[in-house]
């Protein structure tokens, strides 16, 4: 019997051995694999060391997984390829961005519970971790089901989609055929990386919305080449929405009404096969947006049959380098006055991301600018110079060409700006690349404006004099040094080994930012003479620093020693902040501009925020400045009993997002976990347009990817926003920062403060209020809960009860505001496993999810002293869906008893 068994096992081995050996005839020319399946149940898992995955019914999409070691690093990475393209035909990935994962033994596995999981471990631990999953436990999932159009999607009991790949990952490498391609999608162009797989390059394409497809830079987001249909020729003019590619590029109405198309214009080959058959796809390939097919005779050759073709040479941005000038008839490049042509390329200063794809290409196996240009001459800064360029969608109106150039010149982070006197635009870009003159004797009316602060002949000069002087300096410092160490070596020692630590430290951190002296900031700040606000760790003063990209408004931030407040504490502090700001970027976080660690001195450096924070707008009514442009009226309400202001529906809704925008990254995008601790409205700045950013990130813990949680020995943070499980002593993890974010929302929507000397906690008053309101609907559970159902109460009653009175009646949607309330109500639920993660928050609010809280009905557990707990649950399922419409404050609504 044993005998028998042992030859069963060794054939078993024999003939897995033998479809390995197989598997490539396996394999057709087109990529495809014979006999994988479309659907899988709950419980299936894949792994990278699967030779099969899922195939869609049509085999022109597989499910893939990989891992591999680059540098000694263990990477993986997976999404859904496109068959009939390779290599680098991996059309999206699980990452919120498409880069790699570190770790090692990458599962993607539907669980018991109908949740979609990739996980992973990480190099310092033994134990897997999630790095991404759906949000779809408790909704009867059944299957993942890969369709025919590469979209991969959960499907439920009843045969419906509960969760779809295409409605949340909106970074791709292509665009199948068949497949919507809408305003909120990116597609990018490929730099390879490992195998079919990729990571983002320096050019994108998004439609816009003047419903044309924009090719841009991702560095400085300047649109270079634009595809679309007129549509005043058709009838209404009504904008495109979205994309499909079949034998030409179809437009859409949102109401799916079909508007015009773009023709194929690569005739070979022709006819094409018919639309609906056409297996295309569209990528980048060299700065052009391209669509090929696979041959008939042969699936691994492409046949193209729409070319971009960006016929003018001058219009691809990198070709004269950055802020090169091109001729597009010599196809020459030139430098604007006040800079001189240089073909070596100097040493990348880039820090993120896009900008090095774009001004880095060595870094990236790219080709090389031809020449660049560098500034030597500043009294030419901003001089006009005439030149040609694309309409810029991010451009707005101006009164005239000096308009723009005061703007550009006042803007710290405008390095250059495009003026179009056609359209009386402006448009602002950090830096430019390659900038188009005009044919001879041709007038585009556009000019271009380049900001020149600094010459490399001073620098130059500078940096001998600098040389001559250190080495007079070094000398005689050797010698007070020998003499410092003989007489004071019991008090230098152990300075010395501080200074020496602190040096480790710095040269340890990545991407560091500038390093200023005491005496910097403190001419910056006139001797910190305006204090902007105060803080549990020090004070923040505005300043204004000289920079090599001109006059630089700035918030200094001085941490202070005081108190019980140790020397190695405040340094453990202070390194928590540089090491936590200077590892991230991102639009939604303030920026590090700089720092200062110098004797006990302990300042950082941030990007002014004019607007302040946002406690200041939200309590109390602001004064109607005189001064105040058009562009702020737009985000506020006047009071109609007073000339103050305040907040109005949409720029909440607005900040409310952006602050979402800032936590989902530092939750899950950054290369280290991030955990803010300190979420309130005290900590989310407001720029010149009220647009949020998320800053202070003097208590932020970073957990490393074989952690999810941590604890700390200490309580920090701000009472009202804290947690449940800061109180009892529990592990934090990021859930609760989405509590903190709840109470904000919460204050968002009704105007009052986290705590009140009348009204209590603010979760607790407002689902108070909510019952009380609601009597006749109120039932008790069985462990003696109060249940309310969503159904059958008085929504205008709920919202006229707890919306903020200063707003105006009828300009805060009633749906929008129930739904804002149910997801706020969600993240302040007291079990952290119950409230949403950050990036299931912005799905909500940005409409690429469903709130899929079940049904629309809300326990009110027990009252605690210093936390109150809601959850939504139930055994029915519903949606309440927040609509882009509604939650930007474009749908209008009654208040009914106001």
């Amino acid at each position: 019997m044993i005998l028998k068994c042992f030859h069963a096992v060794l054939l078993a081995f024999e003939l897995n051995a033998l479809m390995y050996t197989l598997l490539p005839h396996l394999i057709s020319g087109a990529g495809s694999i014979a006999g994988l399946p479309s659907s899988v149940p709950l419980g299936t898992s894949f792994t990278t060391a699967h030779t099969f995955w899922m195939q869609s019914q049509n085999e022109r999409f597989q499910l893939d997984l990989r891992s591999w070691v680059d540098a000694g690093v263990e990477q993986c990475m997976g999404g859904v390829r496109f068959t009939f393209k390779t290599p680098n035909a991996l059309m999206w990935t699980f990452n919120s961005l498409p880069e790699p994962l570190i770790g090692s033994h990458c599962t993607l596995s539907l669980r018991s519970d109908g949740v979609l999981a990739l996980s992973l471990t990480a190099a310092a631990s033994s134990s897997p971790v999630v790095a991404w999953q759906t949000p779809t436990a408790g909704l009867q999932v059944q299957n993942l089901t890969l369709q025919d159009d590469g979209n991969l999607v959960l499907v439920d009991d009843a045969g419906g989609v509960v969760w779809e790949s295409f409605g949340y990952f909106h970074h791709l490498f292509l665009i199948p055929s068949n497949m919507r391609f809408v305003q909120n999608i990116t597609l990018y162009d490929r730099v390879p990386l490992y195998s079919d797989f990729s990571t983002p390059g320096c050019y994108a394409l998004r439609m816009g919305s003047q419903g044309r497809l924009e090719m841009f830079t991702r560095s400085n987001m300047y649109v270079y080449h634009s595809i679309g249909i007129n549509t005043t020729d058709s009838g209404d003019g009504e904008v495109a929405d979205y994309i499909v590619i079949h034998q030409d590029i179809e437009f859409y109405s949102s109401q799916g009404i079909f508007l015009g198309s773009v023709a194929h214009n690569i005739l070979n080959d022709d006819p094409l096969p018919n639309g609906t058959d056409l297996v295309g796809s569209a990528l980048f390939k060299d700065g052009n947006l391209m669509i090929n097919r696979p041959s008939p005779e042969n699936p691994n050759h492409h046949l193209w049959y729409f070319n971009s073709s960006i016929s003018n040479y001058c219009n691809f941005p990198l070709v004269c380098g950055e802020y090169g000038l091109c001729n597009p008839e010599t196809r020459e490049c030139s430098c604007p006055p006040g800079f001189q042509i240089t073909s070596s390329k100097p040493a990348c200063t880039a820090q993120d991301e896009p900008t090095r794809k774009c001004s880095c290409p060595q870094e990236y196996q790219m080709p090389n600018f031809n020449s660049t240009c560098v500034p030597i001459d500043p009294s030419l800064s901003l001089r006009a110079i005439n030149v040609s360029f694309h309409a810029q969608p991010s451009a707005f109106s101006v009164a005239s060409q000096d308009e723009c150039r005061n703007l550009c010149e006042k803007n710290a982070s405008c390095n250059a700006a495009l003026f179009d006197s056609n359209s009386l635009s402006c448009a602002l870009f950090p830096m430019l690349y390659t900038v188009g003159l005009p044919s001879q004797g041709i007038s585009t009316g556009q000019v271009m404006f380049l900001k020149i602060t600094s010459t490399s002949s001073n620098r130059s000069s500078r940096s001998s004099t600098a040389i001559i002087a250190s080495t007079t300096i070094v000398g005689a410092a050797l010698i007070m040094i020998i003499a410092f160490l003989v007489v004071w070596r019991w008090w230098w020692q152990p300075h010395h080994i501080r200074m020496k630590a602190q040096e480790r430290f710095l040269q340890e951190i990545s991407k560091l930012p500038p390093r200023f002296s005491y005496k910097e900031l403190q001419a910056a700040t006139n001797d910190f003479s305006k204090r902007l606000g105060t803080g549990g760790f020090g004070s923040v003063y505005e300043g204004v620093l000289n920079t090599p990209n001109g006059v630089v408004k700035v918030a200094v931030k001085r941490l202070d020693q005081v108190g019980v407040l140790t020397e190695h504490n405040m340094d453990h502090q202070f390194k928590a902040e540089v090491a936590t700001i200077g590892s991230v970027s991102h639009v939604n976080l303030v920026s590090l501009k700089g720092f200062c660690m110098e004797k006990n001195a302990r300042l950082l450096v941030f990007e002014f925020m004019p607007r302040g924070s946002l406690d200041r707008w939200l309590y109390e009514p602001q004064a109607d400045e005189s001064g105040s442009s058009a562009s702020d009226k737009k985000d506020l309400v006047p009071l109609t009993d007073s000339s103050h202001e305040i907040l109005n529906w949409e720029t909440r809704c607005r900040i409310a997002l952006d602050t979402a925008k800032g936590l989902e990254y530092l939750h899950h995008q950054s290369a280290e976990s991030i955990v803010h601790c300190d979420v309130k409205p005290g900590n989310i700045l407001l720029d010149e347009d009220f647009h949020a950013k998320v800053g202070d990130f003097g208590l932020a813990k970073l957990m490393g990817n074989d952690s999810q949680s941590f604890a700390m020995t200490t309580l920090k943070g701000t009472r009202g926003y804290l947690a449940p499980e800061w109180l009892q002593h529990a592990s934090i993890t990021a859930k609760s920062d989405v509590y903190s974010y709840g109470v904000v929302l919460l204050e968002l929507l009704t105007g009052r403060r986290s705590l009140d000397p009348e009204h209590g906690h603010l979760p607790t008053w407002v689902v108070k209020t909510i019952s009380a309101g609601n009597n006749t609907t109120s039932a008790s559970t069985a462990n003696g809960a109060t249940s309310l159902d969503f159904e059958t109460m008085n929504a205008s009653l709920i919202q006229d009860a707890i919306m903020d009175h200063r707003l105006p009646c009828d300009s805060v949607p009633k749906d929008s505001f129930q739904q804002v309330l149910m997801l706020a109500l969600a993240c302040v639920q007291a079990d952290p496993g119950d409230r949403p993660s950050m990036a299931s928050v912005v799905q909500m609010l940005e409409d690429i999810l469903e709130v899929s809280y079940s049904p629309p009905s809300l326990k009110l557990g027990h009252l605690r002293q210093h936390s109150y707990a809601a959850t939504l649950s139930g055994s029915d399922t519903t949606s309440c869906s927040i609509s882009g419409a509604a939650f930007s404050g474009l749908g209008r609504g009654a208040c009914d008893g106001r």
